[in-house]
């Protein structure tokens, strides 16, 4: 049974439940009303009959014995002088009576006693039969209606729970298209609302709005990783073919060998920084760290490429503690430092920061060059991608990216921008530990 129908009928179940507490009250209540309004007619009847016996003992008044005088609603009067002997010029007792003042229900009449002060008894009497009938009516229209009222609020409920299960269906259905053709562009339509129908859809639709990015960016990388490696490759190649033409002596196989260490170690380094950018999505085993740590181990490892390019790198560190993975994270800050000494020119000077906010950890590298356009900024961010005129600079092409990477992988954020000395300001952001 689909979770439609089993909603349905647990929908339809509580309907007759909740019918059927409804219709035993509503029967009560008017059972107690019709009741009521008898019980309180016989008890002002017998009053008024028994009021001349208490005012006037032992005094039998004028047309009080008459039939003609009985109220027109009156079914049966009787009064007893004393038990058991009834005066005959009233009604005779439809029922044996009971001698205790009070209304009870006697062989289907209701009957109502009362006790004059001279002794006597009235009794008055109203068969039941009217009373029932309205009572059968109702009993008759409840057991009617509430399985009626089932049906159809079966037939509403199996209407609106189709309604509501609508995004879920079209959810399935967009999943299933997805499965068979591999493409994530579609989206599911969300509902009109605020239920959870459309959280659901919002943030299905999400999900496959990052997937379709995150697929996209894999193609691109997977073509752009492709092209870096068909370079040094086919350099690679062209070394080997040019030394195997022709015999040659020791030292033109030495410097032979040298070039293709060179270009075998550029390969290296892009295969691991491709294993890492793709390895950064998950966070293993995060340790508690100090930025200003790790920025001062990166800059201690940076010096000899300043001094080789004349470049000042000034340090302003404070304790800025995250939790993340150290080798990743001196990645990181490495590359955005290697960065800005290959693309700054030589005698510039770089200004490296770490500090906190109150709930983030952050390090900052700007530096006094030319800077990068607006137009640059998000798509240097892209693997193998770069600046305008830095297409000639060493490097793999995937420095930003890594570092984009990295830092998502901590949670944190990649803030690019102009710095107030001029050139290009980094911003890596975390969470504060």
């Amino acid at each position: 049974m689909s979770l439609r129908w089993r909603l349905t009928l647990l929908y339809a179940s509580l309907l007759v439940v909740i019918g059927t507490v409804i219709g035993t009250a509503v029967f009560f209540t008017v059972r107690a009303g019709l009741y009521q309004v008898l019980d309180r007619w016989l008890w002002q009847a017998a009053q008024d009959f028994a009021r001349p016996y208490s005012e006037h003992e032992n005094q039998k008044l004028p047309g009080l014995h008459d039939k003609t005088n009985k109220p027109p609603d009156a079914a049966f009067f009787t009064i007893f002088s004393q038990p058991l002997e009834q005066d005959q010029h009233l009604d005779p007792s439809p029922v044996v009576p009971v001698f205790t003042e009070g209304i009870r229900s006697l062989s289907g009449y209701r009957v109502a006693m009362i006790q004059a002060q001279n002794g006597y008894w009235v009794q008055t009497a109203r068969l039941e039969t009217q009373t029932q009938a309205t009572l059968d009516a109702v009993l008759k229209f409840l057991l009617i209606g509430i399985p009626v009222l089932s049906i159809i609020g079966l037939g509403v409920g199996y209407v609106f729970v189709g309604r509501a299960f609508a995004p879920m269906n079209s959810v399935a259905e967009l999943a299933k298209r997805i499965a068979l053709s591999g493409e994530v562009h579609e989206r599911v339509p969300v509902p009109i609302g605020k239920d959870e129908m459309v959280h659901l859809t919002s943030t299905v639709n999400a999900m496959l709005e990052r997937l379709e990015l995150s697929l996209q960016r894999e193609r691109v990388f997977a073509l752009a990783a492709a092209h870096e490696l068909r370079t040094p490759l086919t350099k690679l190649l062209a070394r080997i073919e040019l030394t195997l033409e022709q015999p040659r002596t020791i030292l033109e196989y030495q410097s032979a060998l040298t070039g293709l260490q060179l270009s075998a170690s550029q390969m290296k380094r892009l295969v691991l920084h491709l294993l890492t950018f793709s390895n950064s999505g998950q966070l293993l085993n995060p340790q508690r760290l100090d930025l200003a740590n790790l920025a001062l181990e990166c800059s201690e490892a940076a010096e000899d490429a300043l001094q080789a390019k004349h470049q000042k790198l000034e340090l302003d560190l404070q304790s800025a503690p995250i939790k993340g993975d150290p080798e990743n994270l001196r990645l990181a800050i490495g590359n955005i430092l290697k960065n800005a000494v290959l693309h700054i020119p030589v005698g510039s000077t770089l200004f490296l920061s770490t500090s906190t906010s109150k709930t983030q950890s952050i390090l900052e590298l700007a530096d006094n060059g030319a800077g990068v356009s607006e137009t640059d900024l998000e798509r240097i961010r892209l693997p193998f991608q770069r600046g305008l005129g830095l297409q000639n600079i060493e490097g793999s092409g995937l420095g930003l990216a890594l570092v984009d990477s990295v830092v998502k992988q901590h949670q944190g954020n990649l803030e690019l921008g102009a710095a107030t000395q001029g050139g290009l300001l980094v911003r890596l952001v975390f969470s504060k530990a």
